[in-house]
């Protein structure tokens, strides 16, 4: 994951770990790891690995490893301090962080998509610290061969889910009116 407010060129992060959760960022200056947090290591063996920069709020989002709870995310600011977020009230990954997560187009929130039974989507609130239900997603959501992401210019975001090689992807379109 990328955070461009971090470092004098930005950093890489790298998490992970399902033994110990650890963070670090690749510092361009010194050509070297950095510690954010945990043990300091250029390779993440297993847990979350997936988090996104939220502009408007200026931090990283990300998934959080090594813990029982895995509802609680980790968030990363400019200056490369970290705190957790507040616990989603719904298991939207107790079981390896499943779910998608992406910006949302326009103010400082992040869009979880659930990949649990109730295929709820959720924003997380940076300003408060809370978390939004916002609505059921759609049934056919098949989240193994899943991406979302936003496109800022239209105020929308995009979710391509697939099945199979032999069911087309399709594509779906949300303008959040939040």
């Amino acid at each position: 994951c990328w955070h461009p407010g971090i470092g004098t060129q930005g950093s890489l992060l790298a998490f992970g770990g399902a033994a110990t959760s650890k963070m670090a960022r690749y510092d361009w200056a010194i050509q070297a790891w950095v510690p954010v947090f945990g043990t300091n290591t250029a390779h993440f063996s297993s847990g979350h690995t997936a988090g996104i920069y939220v502009p408007q709020a200026g931090a990283v989002i990300c998934g959080r490893s090594g813990i029982t709870d895995q509802r609680q995310l980790v968030i990363v600011e400019a200056d490369g301090s970290w705190r957790y977020s507040a616990t989603c009230p719904t298991g939207w990954g107790p079981s390896g962080g499943r779910g998608m997560i992406a910006p949302h187009p326009s103010r400082a929130a992040a869009i979880v998509l659930s990949r649990e039974a109730d295929k709820k989507y959720w924003t997380y609130e940076f300003a408060s610290d809370t978390w939004v239900e916002r609505g059921l997603l759609p049934s056919e959501f098949n989240y193994a061969n899943s991406s979302a992401t936003t496109i800022k210019e239209l105020g929308v975001l995009l979710v391509l889910t697939g099945q199979s090689e032999a069911v087309a992807t399709r594509a779906y379109v949300y303008r959040p009116d939040y």
